[in-house]
């Protein structure tokens, strides 16, 4: 009796385990939630007080964001991931964000972008034309 209590409470444990690890929105917010310790020395190198950034981070989190550094330079922005993130587009209209396209890759694989902040080289693309090509560290 004990073993089969033992091996289903195992097997709850690794199932549940399992279904977190596939939950999208959990690994999004593991994998970009910062250390608040190197947030707060972050903004105390440019003089910003701990009760300063710990408004910062409510309005990023109010506003659906999550703060993380980010770029060459690794300042810390707030992030807001987008839900159509990779729906194709041929428009910002047709995106939360802007619809971006990877340098010399044809019109049809546009798609929408994954976050109000972008790195890397892109294109940006309106009413199906590219508008502006670039890169963003």
């Amino acid at each position: 009796m004990t073993f089969q209590r033992y091996t289903i409470g195992l097997l709850i444990l690794i199932l549940t385990a399992c279904s977190n690890a596939n939950n999208p929105q959990d690994r999004k917010t593991e994998r970009h939630q910062a250390d608040i310790n190197k947030l707060y020395q972050y903004f105390a190198k440019k003089n910003i007080s701990k009760n300063e950034v710990d408004k910062i981070v409510t309005e990023c989190n109010l506003s659906g964001g999550i703060m993380h550094s980010g770029g060459v330079n690794g300042d810390y922005y707030c992030f807001i991931y987008y839900d159509d993130a990779g729906k194709s587009c041929q428009s910002k209209e047709d995106c939360q964000g802007q619809c971006l396209l990877g340098i010399n890759e044809p019109i049809s694989k546009a798609q929408c972008a994954e976050a109000n902040i972008t790195y890397g080289c892109y294109t940006i693309i309106e009413n199906g034309k590219e508008v502006f090509s670039g890169c963003a560290d």
